[in-house]
């Protein structure tokens, strides 16, 4: 609509509702609006919502007029946003109740659409919200017909199970049909998502993959037949309740292999696998073991490489001395899930049966508990080494209770002897292998 209705408060009550509406704290999931900064600023000035500037309330030459976001909006007409837009610079945020107020108040422009967004939760142990403004693309096809891509976006919160129902009507399924998704990562390896109550989030997936849809065949097999063979690896969080992940294989010579999803939020009774490929005509020697890139993630693979082919580090983790020494109490660690997700990266990388592998669970959980590295953009691969060493230093500290000690002035003793006081005191609380590995005695 163009114009808002007749029925409108007073200015001063328009106020006060929008400001009591803007109060609302970010809850997972609620609806939150785009409203260009500008109309936005010249309503507030048109009500007097800043005490300040009030000298042109009600003024006619200050009404806002009809809600304008044709800044915000490209111009090839498709209704998608801007790149690049800043909050509070190009646009606000309000809740949808606030944007449904201001729309029966002052209309919106014909034409145009509410830019509605979800609030997605980022972190594990430190949750905090924020509005998705910018949404991920995704490539779909079908798997009868790789070429014929469609682009679509969707939310961080959107489920798998959503995208497939999406997907089932995008490519005129019949509803008869049974359909299962995956998602294509590499030319030939493919990744099957299961879980259809994981979200874009747990399942990892970044913008610009390309999700495929495979329709069951009437005599109940799939197009994509994946069958168990005997050189599947399977790891197993041995804390855990025991249940690992078995790999899954093509029977082509170059193999895909496959993945399914667990619950990736529930830690405790997690099994860590890793997609790889094998070369089934040679042996790939222990240890020269690639890793995909995930988005642009090769500042974190230069650095899983380095540590992996750092003997005494690699032989604690393929002997498994780690699961001796997990502390999975120390608050300053992670509950041990760093140490054993790196632990079965290594293994996987110097198992000898693959040429490459994908780290998307060793991702997946760095991101959260450094939600800094969540996204699938180029970081500063010494700020990734200094986090997972700091990860592992914590995960593994053998002293599960650090003892008080209290600081002791120098009092004009020699420096040589204060600090090695300081390092004693350092070793009362920490006993780990890698501060032999890392550290200058």
């Amino acid at each position: 609509m163009a114009e808002g209705t007749s029925n409108i408060p007073k200015l001063e009550a328009q106020k006060n509702e929008i400001s009591q509406i803007l109060r609302k704290l970010l809850v997972r999931q609620d609806n939150w609006c785009l409203i260009d900064n500008k109309w936005f600023k010249q309503w507030k000035k048109y009500v007097g919502y800043d005490n300040w500037e009030t000298s042109s309330v009600g003024d006619k030459a200050t009404h806002p007029g009809p809600i304008d976001n044709s800044p915000l909006l490209r111009d090839d007409g498709s209704g998608e946003i801007k790149d690049h837009l800043i909050d509070e610079l190009d646009y606000v945020l309000v809740p949808e109740e606030a944007w449904e107020k201001l729309v029966e108040w002052y209309g919106i422009v014909e034409g145009q659409q509410p830019i509605v967004r979800k609030v997605v939760e980022y972190g594990m142990f430190v949750k905090h919200c924020k509005v998705e403004v910018y949404l991920l693309e995704f490539k779909l096809c079908s798997n009868s017909d790789l070429e014929h891509i469609i682009s679509k976006k969707f939310s961080k919160s959107d489920t798998i199970g959503f995208i497939e129902k999406e997907m089932r009507t995008l490519f005129n399924i019949p509803d008869d049909k049974e359909t299962r998704l995956w998602n294509r990562y590499s030319h030939n390896t493919y990744e099957h998502l299961s879980n259809k109550d994981s979200t874009v989030q747990d399942a990892g997936l970044y913008s610009g993959q390309v999700l495929i849809i495979e329709e069951q065949n009437d005599d109940g097999t799939w197009p994509r037949q994946v069958k168990s063979t005997s050189a599947a690896l399977a790891y197993t969080n041995s804390t855990s309740t025991g249940a690992g992940d078995t790999r899954s294989y093509n029977s082509q010579p170059s193999t895909i292999a496959t993945r399914s999803y667990g619950n990736s939020g529930s830690y405790g009774n997690s099994s860590y696998s890793y997609d790889y490929h094998s070369n089934n005509q040679s042996t790939v020697q222990a240890g020269l073991c690639g890793l995909s890139n995930l988005g642009n993630t090769c500042f974190m693979n230069s650095a899983l490489q380095c540590m992996s082919n750092t003997p005494p580090l690699a032989d604690y983790f393929l002997q498994d001395h780690y699961w001796n020494e997990l502390n999975n109490d120390n608050p300053l660690g992670m509950q041990g899930e760093i140490a054993k997700s790196f632990g079965d990266l290594i293994k996987n990388m110097w198992s000898g049966n693959c040429s490459y592998t994908v780290p998307r669970n060793f991702k997946m959980i760095v991101g959260r508990f450094a939600p800094q590295f969540s996204g699938y953009q180029q970081q500063d691969c010494q700020e990734l080494m200094a986090f997972l060493l700091d990860g592992l230093h914590e995960d593994l500290n053998r002293v599960k209770k650090k003892p008080y000690i209290e600081l002791s002035d120098a009092d004009g003793r020699p420096d040589e002897l204060v600090a090695k006081e300081a390092w004693e005191n350092y070793l009362k609380g920490i006993i780990l292998l890698l501060l032999t590995l890392f550290m200058v005695f």
